[in-house]
């Protein structure tokens, strides 16, 4: 199926149902949703005659959302194109009498009962022979979330966030994960069409293309939130060939690590190659957190290799340290060939 949206209407049952600002797709049949999401949507970077411009989606009445500013995926597959397409400006009000609420400031993905949710955004358009040009990637940009998830938010078993020369740029949360908030045993995985990779377009400037960059974590000074970029809380991360840049918060500036009752040892496996992780900052940590690029703490299986480390800053005072682990059951953290 093909979802093309060209217009939204706030004052339609989107709007009033609270979720997916712009778009919501959920894998049960209600004749009230936009879409019913079963055999998988695509959304394509389609060109608005009017503008000229290609597909971009973005929230009408950024107030009305609590999941999923730009999009709400509950369950099924979904596929975008990372050319010319773009969720950005976004925003999802935290509110304490609704809860769940301020979760994934572009995207909310969950599955659907035992229904997978799987999300893959790349260059699945191209069939063998077809000609390759040089494409833009997929931007997720200044995205809000007044509690998590600025840019993306993953929540549940069998929910995969599979990305292909992607950028998270500008997206921030109040409490943790400035850019993705990986949740519950979902996984995320950023990697880049590398050179040798057969019949795949690439971005000319993975820097502009394959980046994580400038997304933020809320400053608090009674308590520490952490994740500048990613936080994983039972869960899988996996950047490979990605930037991680100037991102910030108060511990894990870049990524960090959590855990939740009940979640297996260790409820995190996190895996970096070929990463550069660089210019993050941390602003304060705590008297039981030194102040991190990568937080650890609360328990992963890390695996770094072939990456840099470097220039990343800590706040004046603090105990600054790149990559704060600690001693739980199951963890571990191996460096190969990496810069620190």
């Amino acid at each position: 199926r093909v979802l093309v949206i060209s217009s939204y209407d706030p004052s339609g049952p989107i709007a009033r149902a609270g979720v997916g600002g712009s778009v919501r797709l959920l894998d049960a049949a209600d004749g009230r949703q936009l879409q019913t999401l079963r055999m998988g949507v695509t959304l394509s970077a389609i060109v608005d005659p009017r503008t000229g411009q290609a597909f971009v989606v973005t929230s009408g009445v950024p107030s009305v959302s609590t999941l999923g500013g730009g999009m709400y995926l509950q369950g099924g597959t979904v596929r975008i194109q990372n050319d010319r397409t773009t969720i950005s400006g976004n925003h999802v009000q935290y509110d304490p009498a609704n809860l769940p609420s301020g979760l994934g400031g572009g995207i909310y993905g969950t599955r659907f009962g035992t229904t997978a949710l799987d999300i893959l955004i790349g260059a699945w358009q191209y069939q063998n022979g077809d000609p390759r040009p040089p494409i833009s990637g997929f931007s997720i940009s200044n995205n809000r979330a007044d509690d998590r998830g600025g840019g993306v938010y993953l929540d549940g078993p069998s929910v995969s966030f599979l990305a292909l020369e992607t950028s998270l740029t500008d997206n921030s949360a109040a409490n943790s994960g400035g850019a993705v908030f990986v949740y519950n045993g979902s996984s995320l995985q950023l990697s880049r069409n590398f050179p040798g990779a057969p019949l795949v377009p690439q971005c000319a400037n993975y820097l502009e293309c394959n980046v994580i960059r400038g997304n933020s974590v809320d400053t608090h000074s009674n308590y520490v939130a952490a994740g500048g970029a990613i936080n994983v809380q039972v869960g899988s991360v996996r950047l490979i060939q990605t930037a991680v840049l100037q991102n910030s918060a108060d511990s894990g500036s870049a990524i960090n690590a959590g855990s939740i009752f009940g979640a297996p040892n260790p409820p995190n496996t996190i895996r970096l190659q070929g990463a550069l992780v660089s210019r993050n900052n941390c602003t304060h940590g705590s008297n039981f957190r030194p102040c991190s690029t990568i937080d650890m703490g609360s328990g992963a299986d890390t695996r770094i290799s072939y990456s840099t480390l470097a220039d990343n800053t800590h706040a004046s005072g603090s105990s600054p340290v790149e990559i704060y682990a600690f001693s739980g059951v199951g963890s571990s953290l191996t460096l190969l060939s990496s810069i620190l």
